[in-house]
Order: C-alpha cells, then structure tokens, then sequence
C-alpha cells in the first residue's frame, strides 16, 4: 500500500473583546465555550488516533480566564442573576429579547419547555404574559440549551434537563457554576491533548486584526487597486508587530512554550506581516488556497495547495499552509443539511480523490509530501448542526481511524520533516484573506472606510502627542487602539453582514475611540458620538407622494408604486462568510384611507423564508408563507384588508385599524424569517403618513 494522504484539521476559536464599562455587552465567549470550545477537544478522548489542530486568539482565552478570576460577567448572565419574582419589565424586555438568540431549530425545538416559552414570547406583549415561573424557567433554559453534548452528559445539567420547568433560583445558580467550571476545563484540556502529542495548538495575532492593514492599509489595493484609500493613510507596522508579540507572549504563559504556527486573522497576508510573523519565531502560517492562486504566475497544477511551502524573504523563512476551500467549507456551510453518515462517507470520498490525483500526478513522493489543509471557525458552524455536530464529527472521526489511506497530523509534523522542500519556495505574496483573496469585507464599502479613517485619524493624533504623555497613559492608549483595531468591528459594518446584534459592533468600536480621545485630553469627534450607518441608504427609501395602486398580484406599467417607499433586507451572512439568503423587496405607501404594502419576487421568496410585516409594536403582525398570507392582531375587531398574490403580493389595510392612536405616524418592523437557518434580518423605521 503506498503512503496514506495526510490531513490537517484546524479549528480556529475566535470572539472579539466585548467588555465595555465592566460588562460584556455581549455572551458568546461564554457560550461558545460551553457550547465548542471544550466539548471538541474531549470528544478527542474518544478517538485517540485522531489528531487535531485548535488556533486561539489571545484576546478570547483573556477573557476566558477573567470569567475564572470573575473578572468578567455578561449581560446575560447579569440578567439570569436577578431573581425571577425581582424583574422589572425593562429587565423583562431585555430577557425576551436576548433569551432567545439562537439556533430555534438545533437549541430550543428539541426541549419541549423551551420551546413552549419561545412560542409564548411571540405573543403581543409577552412580558404580562409570562408568569414568575415562566421567567425563572427561561433564566435557566437559554444557560442550559447553550451546552454542548458532551458537556449535558454532566450529572448536575442531566438533572436539569431532566427536570425541564419549575425551577428553583438555586438551579439557576448551580448552572452559572457549572459554566465556570467547563471553562476552566478548556486550557487544561487543550494541555494535556499537546502532551498526548494529539494536538497542536497555534494562535492569532492578540485582538485578531488584519494585520497587512495595520501595516499600510492601501495593500488592499494590490487585489482591488481601484478601492478608496484611508484618509489618512493607516499605516503602523510596530502595532502588527506588537499584535503578533503579545500574542506569542500570551501563548507562552498560557501553555509553558512558544506557538510554533499561526492562523493570522481571517487568513489575511502580505510580505511584510509575513516577515513580521517569521520575526517573531513562528515556524508555519496558513491561509487560503485563493492566495497561492493569486501569487503564483502558472496555477495549472491544481494539487499544488496540498503541499506546504516556503516562503523565503531577506530576513526570515517560514512554511506556509494553504485552506481547500471546498472541503473546508463543507463542513462550515453544507454539511449542516446532511444525514452525518452521508456526510462524513462523503468527506472521506473526497480525500480519497484527492489522494489518487496526487498519487498520479506526483507518485508516492508527493503523498508523503503532501497535507490537506481543513480550516474553519470552531464555533459558529455547529449552532447549524442537529446535536451541536457531534453525530457528524463521531462518524467522521469514525471512518478516518478505519481508513488506512488517510491519516491525520498536526501543522509541525509536516514542517519538522521538511515537506515544504518538495515545491519551490515562495517569494512574494499578494496581499489577501481568506474571503475571495482580498480585504473587500473590511476596507472597501463607505462605512468601513468611514471606520478606517476615524481610527487613523485619532491613531495620527496619539503619535503627535506622544512627548506630552506619561509612559502609563501610553500604556493604556496602546491597549485601547490593539482593541479598536481588531477585524470584528469593520466585519460588522460590511452592509451585507446582517445580525440582530450588528449595532452593539458599532457601539463597542466607538466608545473604544472614545475613551482614547478622552485619554488623551482631546474632545471626542462628533463623528464618534453619532452611531455610522449599519444599514446602506440604498436599501431604506421613504415615499416620495401618496399612492393608490389597484390590488391585483400584477405588475403594472402605471406607475404607481414610483412614488412608494422600499426597505430592501438584505442578503444574509454568517459569521463565517456564509450566504443563506436572497434580498427581499418590500414596498410601502398610503393614501388618505389606506396603507399598501408589495413584495417583488414573491414566489420565489417564500420558498426560502416567512416574510412578516409588524406594525406599531406587534399590535398587527401581517405574515406571508408557503401557507399564503395571516394577519394577527391585538384588537379583537376584525381587520378588513385585501390582498392579492401572483407575480407579486399586494395587500392593503384600512388606516383606521393599524393607526387607531390617529397619530400620524406608525412604527413598522420588516422581517423575513429563514426556513432552513430560521434567522431573521429586521428593518424598523417610524413611518410618517404623507
């Protein structure tokens, strides 16, 4: 038999820093942890000849140990605290708002209780509706449903699931322990998996920046030269460079060693983050496959990503890993939809491909030359898995140990046995990510560059009044900017990027600004103190007149809608880059008597989600689905509407019933609800009759 196929698994475990004023605004290193981070390295206690790869961000595991030093707490966790019969209707509020933000399908419909308080939350007012025991029941079951399989295998969370509703304050605060508990588990996990020499673990750079924009922010110009340039030009090389330190820094007293691998932020490269990478002692870096393509002038050989390659500079040498973006995104985006048997026989059939093309093309040198890079987020792929992912990786695991063609490594193996010598070396990088082999997702659309600029402008202000600084403020101000700088705040004013979370981004990367401007004496920018627009103007037009349009499902050439306003929701991503959705087109408008509504492409659109349209606070909520069109009220009165659907849904509603208050405005919500995800993209606005 000729040399098995080597695969390089790598799981990257990244959030943001989220703590503003003493409080994470938002839950997920938490979560996440209890959910991902512990329960992937233990189900490696049951495969023991698999070998795997976790990268960590500094700036993650720092807030990690803060919540075991309680350093740290969450709004969630604040909010579960408070005894249920204590709760305030604003607490309340809060609680139906975030105590649901999950997976429906994978987190809350397997439970039955939870389930039952998520339905009951989609009533109008549900916070007079819930009793003591619902709200004391909810505290319980969002800690609860966030668990990973391995981790509800403990006695005390078995318990609780067991129990499903009535419980006690005492539940709620023997769960809150046991989070505290699996967290502490997560790094003597991943220790004693690098012991076994089953597990090797890399890191990113602290805050997860990008670093080629650090260094000269117009390297986003080398894949797309026709993108704007940060006024003014963001340009600080030191601060990638202190970014990669302190993260090897980290990584040193976090596990007694240095790293000898980096994942860099969003696969993100250059020459010179390379070089400054290579300075730091690390041996290897990954990134995607779409960069090799991009850098090399002949991409003819299309097995030459399996093979690790050098790249070489003036200074420093280092191997550099390239993702399959195909086999990689299986598991991230596809895999979700698929019975775990299937998909796991799939996978390896894959390999096996891929191994009999190396095997032609390069005979049996190149197989033992070569490794299949597999990287993807640790995390967010698996809210999307029936069981959080854990029949799929078992049968996955599974068919790899009984196959001997294939074999798992880790990234050093195959740079301490000199693989990278069996293709020539690397001389020069073109500057991308991991997304299409470019910076588009942070640099390129107005917000982003209005972000950009913000920082560069107070980043320019700090170096000039440097001489006037004590050596402490300086200290902190550094800190503050390695936090302003990380990717996730330019992530989320990508428009595209849709979450119901997207503006506490905005919020947390502004009041980083401003409390750097207050450091340093200066009045914060009024820029700074105005949220930036996390919704394209493009995608919100008010009506310009009053219209009147015949409701008969046909689109007319009269021109009736011109004058209506649109909200356009988006297409939507996950946090992995992930499209799960078409854009929908709603328009909207009134004459003295009625309010019109219109979706374009109707058929089509509700095939892939519910559409609903909620008006002045729920009191009306008017619902399009493969079922037709419902309209749910709070008044008892019937609504006397008419609507039509064919080439298009129209519907109308008396002004009378939605705006009985006979004030001349109305809050609207526009939301689809996604059949496959069940995740939503809202619109709200307060509409002002013509």
């Amino acid at each position: 038999m000729n040399a098995p196929l080597r695969i390089a698994f790598l799981w990257h475990n990244h959030q943001p820093f989220y703590e503003k004023e003493g409080e994470l605004i938002l839950p997920w290193v938490r979560m996440h942890a209890v959910k991902d981070y512990l329960d992937i390295p233990l189900l490696m206690n049951e495969f023991p000849d698999i070998i795997q790869n976790f990268n960590i961000v500094p700036s993650l595991f720092l807030q990690l140990f803060n919540y075991q030093q309680n350093k740290n707490y969450d709004i969630i966790q604040r909010l579960t605290n408070i005894p249920a019969e204590q709760l305030i209707d604003s607490e309340k509020s809060q609680i139906i708002k975030y105590f649901f933000l999950c997976n429906a399908d994978n987190l809350i419909k397997p439970n039955q209780r939870y389930q039952e308080l998520y339905e009951k939350s989609k009533i109008v007012n549900p916070i007079y509706a819930f009793t003591i025991e619902d709200w004391r029941d909810l505290q319980v079951w969002y800690n609860l449903a966030w668990l990973g399989p391995i981790s509800k295998k403990d006695s005390f969370a078995k318990r609780l699931i067991a129990k499903s509703k009535n419980f006690t304050e005492e539940d709620k605060y023997v769960l809150l322990d046991l989070h505290s508990e699996l967290i502490a588990k997560i790094s003597q996990t991943l220790k004693r998996l690098i012991q076994l020499n089953q597990a090797e673990v890399s890191v990113s750079p602290f805050y997860h920046p990008i670093l080629p924009l650090l260094i000269d922010s117009d390297s986003s110009k080398q894949a797309n030269p026709e993108n704007t340039s940060v006024e003014p030009i963001f340009a600080y090389p030191e601060d990638a460079k202190k970014q990669i330190n302190d993260a090897v820094d980290f990584y040193q007293k976090t596990f007694g060693n240095k790293p000898n691998g980096m994942w860099p932020s969003e696969g993100s490269v250059s020459n010179e983050a390379i070089e400054l990478i290579a300075d730091s002692g690390i041996k290897w870096i990954a990134t995607d496959e779409g960069i090799l393509a991009a850098s090399e002038e002949s991409t003819d050989d299309k097995f030459s990503k399996f093979f690790p390659r050098k790249f070489k500079s003036n200074r420093k040498e280092l191997v550099m890993f390239f993702r399959d973006h195909i086999l990689s995104d299986k598991i991230g985006f596809e895999y979700s939809r698929w019975n775990p048997h299937d998909a796991a026989r799939d996978f390896v059939n894959i390999l096996l491909s891929i191994k009999s093309g190396i095997f032609a093309r390069y005979g049996e040198s190149g197989l033992k030359n070569a490794a299949v890079p597999i990287i993807l987020d640790g995390e967010n792929c698996w809210e999307y898995y029936p069981n959080n992912g854990y029949d799929f990786l078992k049968a996955l695991f599974s068919y790899i140990t009984i196959t001997p063609e294939l074999k798992t490594i880790r990234f050093i193996d195959a740079v301490e046995d000199n693989s990278s010598n069996f293709q020539s070396p690397l001389r020069n990088i073109r500057a991308g990510s991991w997304i299409d082999a470019n910076f588009n997702i942070w640099i390129k659309d107005d917000i982003n560059i209005k972000a950009w600029s913000m920082l560069s402008i107070a980043r320019k202000l700090f170096e000039e009044l440097k001489p006037q600084l004590s050596d402490d403020t300086i200290t902190q101000i550094t800190n503050e900017f390695m936090i302003a700088e990380g990717s996730d705040w330019f992530w989320w004013y990508y428009p595209n990027h849709i979450a119901e979370n997207k503006s506490d981004f905005d919020v947390l990367f502004r009041w980083r600004l401003a409390r750097i401007y207050n450091m340093l004496g200066k009045e914060i920018p009024k820029e700074i103190l105005t949220s930036l627009s996390m919704d394209s103007s493009a995608n919100l037009l008010m009506p310009k007149a009053k219209i009147t349009p015949k409701i008969d499902g046909i689109i007319d050439d009269d021109g009736t809608w011109n004058n209506a306003g649109r909200v356009i929701l988006q297409k939507q991503f996950s946090t992995m880059h992930q499209n799960i959705g078409e854009e929908t087109t709603i328009y909207f408008g009134n004459d003295s008597d009625f309010i019109y509504f219109r979706i374009d492409n109707f058929q089509n659109r509700i095939r892939e989600c519910i559409i609903q349209i909620e008006l002045n606070d729920s009191n009306a909520v008017i619902q399009f689905g493969m079922s037709g069109i419902s309209i749910k009220q709070s008044d008892p009165d019937e609504v006397n509407y008419s609507f039509a659907l064919s080439q298009i849904a129209e519907i109308k509603l008396p002004l009378s019933k939605v705006n009985q208050s006979q004030e001349n405005s109305i809050s609207i919500r526009f939301k689809t609800i996604n059949l496959i995800t069940s995740t939503e993209v809202k619109q709200d606005l307060i509409y002002n009759f013509l």
